[in-house]
Parts: structure tokens; sequence; C-alpha cells
């Protein structure tokens, strides 16, 4: 006979199922605390990768697909002189002389990752366009990013 646990009476656990639900909360509590440990590592690297962010020398602009920018850096700012709420949405091709500019959209929807263009992974001396018209000498590297079906566009620029 099975040993029966159980101070209610009517409700009465044998020793056998005992052992697995103590099991299964056992690794409940395990998969809890790991977890937490997780978020709280997500929740580290986000500090970390916002703190380069934030506090590089260097603009850092981000684009989607489009060339919409989705993420300009401090740093962007003081080169561009756009505040962020300014340019967030709009096209890269902002902040580049007119020449460029009216080849760039055509240069984004023709992107092909497999065959991944001189300018990636490159640095590059280029002219860039501030917010009051004047054209100003950068150095610029681009990355692309894949996000699963998404492609980002990663731009780092020095002055």
């Amino acid at each position: 006979n099975p040993v029966v646990w159980g101070a209610i009476p009517g409700y009465a656990i044998e020793s056998e199922l005992l052992a697995v639900l103590v099991n299964v909360f056992s690794f409940m509590i395990i998969a809890l605390v790991l977890a937490a440990a997780i978020g709280r590592k997500i929740q580290s690297s986000s500090a970390l990768l916002s703190a380069i962010f934030e506090h590089s020398v260097e603009g850092i602009v981000i684009t989607d697909g489009r060339g919409r920018i989705t993420l300009f850096s401090p740093a962007a700012e003081r080169i561009f002189g756009y505040k962020p709420e300014e340019i967030l949405g709009q096209n890269s091709s902002l902040l580049m002389p007119s020449t460029i500019a009216s080849k760039h959209d055509g240069l984004l929807a023709r992107y092909d990752a497999a065959t991944v263009s001189e300018i990636m992974g490159n640095n590059r001396e280029v002219t860039g366009v501030r917010k009051d018209g004047v054209e100003i000498p950068i150095e610029i590297g681009v990355a692309d990013i894949s996000m699963g079906r998404e492609t980002l566009f990663s731009a780092t620029i020095r002055d």
C-alpha cells in the first residue's frame, strides 16, 4: 500500500503523487528565479546600450529600411543641429547635400544584403548638411542591421 499524506479528511495524497508535485513546484520556482535573473540581465544590458548611445562622442543615427530616422543621438544633435523631435521620422537625406540626397532613396530601394555595397562597414569622408543648410565635412560609417524581416541602418558620424 502506498503511503498516504494529508491532514484534511477526504483529501489524501499518495506519496508518489506528492513527489511529482514537489518536483513540479521545484521546477516552477527555479524557472521563476531564472526568469527574474534574465530580466535583470536584460534591464542591465538595455541600460548599458542606452548609456553608450546617450554619451557617445560620435553621432549615431539609426534609420529604417526606407531611410526614415528612428534614433538620433545627442552627438548627432550637436553635429547637425536638429532636436530629436524635429528629425525623427524624417528621411535621412535631410542630412546630405542635394547631389547625394537625390540618389539616396533609389540606393535604399535597390539595397540587397546579399550584395552589400562598398558603403557598408567602411568609414568614408563625405559632406553632411546641418539644419541651417551649412555643408560640413564628416566621416561616416554605415552598417546594416538585420532585425528579422526588417533591415535597419546604423550610421556613426564624426565631424
